[in-house]
């Protein structure tokens, strides 16, 4: 209940929740440009079942850039470039594409995350 008032005394959780839900949209969109193009999208190891491509990079580069544009007193935590002011008060935990195997072998079970 404290977090959630200190939260409503800047801008809102409901423009938070909207600007979430566009956001997503967005950034799902813009992720369809690399969507079963895996020939031509670099991909790297980040763990022995975990990859990484330029769409996940590019997505969340994408996403943090927004975010800090609407909410520059929020902080980031994304699986993909780390994070940023983890002392704020509201926090944005973003992973641009989640399903990252489905989605670079052209599976249509994958999304984006954002908390």
């Amino acid at each position: 209940v404290f977090i959630f008032r200190k939260i409503m005394k800047n801008k809102s959780i409901q423009q938070r929740f909207h600007a979430a839900q566009v956001l997503v949209r967005d950034a799902g969109l813009y992720a369809l440009q690399w969507f079963r193009k895996l020939d031509s999208l670099k991909t790297e190891k980040k763990g022995p079942q975990d990859l990484v491509s330029k769409a996940d990079r590019e997505v969340e580069k994408m996403i943090r850039e927004r975010l800090q544009t609407l909410f520059p007193e929020d902080g980031f935590l994304g699986e993909e470039s780390g994070t940023r002011n983890l002392d704020a008060e509201g926090i944005w935990i973003v992973d641009p594409i989640d399903g990252t195997i489905c989605f670079l072998n052209g599976l249509s079970s994958w999304c984006v995350s954002i908390a």
